[in-house]
């Protein structure tokens, strides 16, 4: 008897086995149904996917035998891996390297063995899809080429059965991320809801303090004190900020409609605006965060406009509703999504605490919704988007 030999790569072949994890699995439907599709284009009582691995052959598929594996000593696969051609014995008493093989001589009498290396795209060849019949017997070119193809589609579902298993390891690990990355903002939503609260009471004494100098001094110490207060109130506009954009969460939601909203945000901004409206519809949201939203729009018109009239576009979009604030601006500018970045100020000149649009986009989240900005013709829009009903 001739033991095969090992390959040149065997340690290549070895380790692209491995990667696969398919050794000692479970039999699996789709490869049943291979050897099943071959047994009919090759007529033989036995079909086998097998992998050549170590000292032994181990069979994934097996229709006919009772066997789950072999030993590579024996095996026939074994040398059927030194070439991409299929491998075919027709007689096997005919051939000097199987005559006196035990799979020959013993109790299963092997007379007939054809198989087609299961052959990776890099050509590492695996093991084979063969067929084995007790009686000698030759194939024509189409049965050969049959098999082949066969034993491609195992290579096939090989490579997608690892897709999906690599697939699945990149979403769990997606999910742990995902699950520690919650965990942390949550730790940190709380920490700066903590420091903005802590803050809010010395930094509001700053401010008086600066409002009663200014009231007690004039001249060059006037003039001192002046941008001092003016810091000090932009750092309570940041405080105040970090503790709304901190402490944004969905509390109950209500069927509104658009128009009432934006009027109520209108009074609550604090700005008198010449408020155009068009278009209204009904929304299910957090009333008192989508008027926070609002507010910081009207807000952000008064602040960077240069006057003119706001308009509050309204539109029914099949399942969302949208909400478009325009303002005048001097000149069109270029915008992308990193308006809504926190500290992002539309212009350089120090007003505000460039949270506002941060806590629109906050709100548009905690809604299932999304927000966008443009600007085109001298016109500034910001539009928010949100579902008509609770996306869960």
């Amino acid at each position: 008897m001739m033991a095969p030999e090992l390959p040149d790569n065997e340690q290549e072949r070895m380790a692209a086995i491995l990667d696969l994890e398919i050794l000692d699995t479970e039999r699996e439907a789709v490869f049943d149904r291979i050897t099943r599709l071959a047994s009919h284009i090759i007529d033989t009582p036995v079909f086998l996917i097998t992998f050549v691995e170590g000292d032994r052959q181990w069979f994934k598929s097996v229709r006919g035998w009772d066997l789950t594996e072999g030993s590579r000593e024996n095996s026939f696969c074994g040398h059927a891996i030194h070439s991409d051609e299929v491998m075919v014995v027709p007689d096997t008493l005919d051939d000097p390297r199987f005559v006196d093989n035990p799979l020959v001589t013993g109790e299963l009498g092997m007379r007939f063995y054809a198989g087609a290396p299961l052959i990776l795209r890099d050509g590492i060849r695996l093991g084979t899809l063969c067929a084995i019949d007790t009686k000698p017997m030759e194939l024509e070119q189409d049965q050969l080429d049959a098999l082949s193809d066969l034993a491609a589609v195992v290579v096939d579902e090989l490579g997608l059965r690892k897709g999906l298993r690599v697939q699945a390891e990149i979403s769990i690990d997606l999910r742990e991320q995902a699950t520690e990355l919650q965990h942390a903002n949550q730790a940190l939503e709380q920490y700066v809801h903590m420091a903005s609260h802590d803050l809010r009471a010395p930094v509001q004494n700053l401010v008086n303090l600066a409002d009663l100098a200014m009231l007690d001094t004039e001249g060059e110490i006037r003039d001192l004190v002046e941008p001092m207060r003016h810091s000090a109130v932009e750092m309570e506009e940041l405080v105040l900020g970090y503790g709304r954009l901190a402490s944004l969460t969905r509390g109950r939601l209500e069927l509104r409609n658009i128009s009432e909203l934006i009027d109520q945000a209108h009074e609550a901004s604090g700005r008198v605006l010449d408020l155009q409206q068009t278009g209204d519809a009904a929304l299910l949201c957090d009333t008192v965060l989508v008027s926070q939203a609002l507010v910081n729009l009207f807000q952000n018109a008064e602040k960077y406009g240069v006057g003119g009239c706001v308009t509050v576009e309204t539109t029914d979009e099949d399942e969302f509703v949208g909400i478009a604030v325009s303002n005048p601006v001097k000149a069109t500018f270029a915008v992308d999504q990193s308006v809504f970045a926190p500290f992002k100020r539309l212009v350089t000149d120090g007003k505000g605490s460039g949270l506002g649009l941060s806590i629109v986009e906050r709100v548009a989240q905690l809604h299932g919704g999304s927000v966008s900005a443009y600007c085109a013709l001298n016109t500034f829009t910001v539009k928010l988007t949100l579902p008509k009903v609770d996306p869960g």
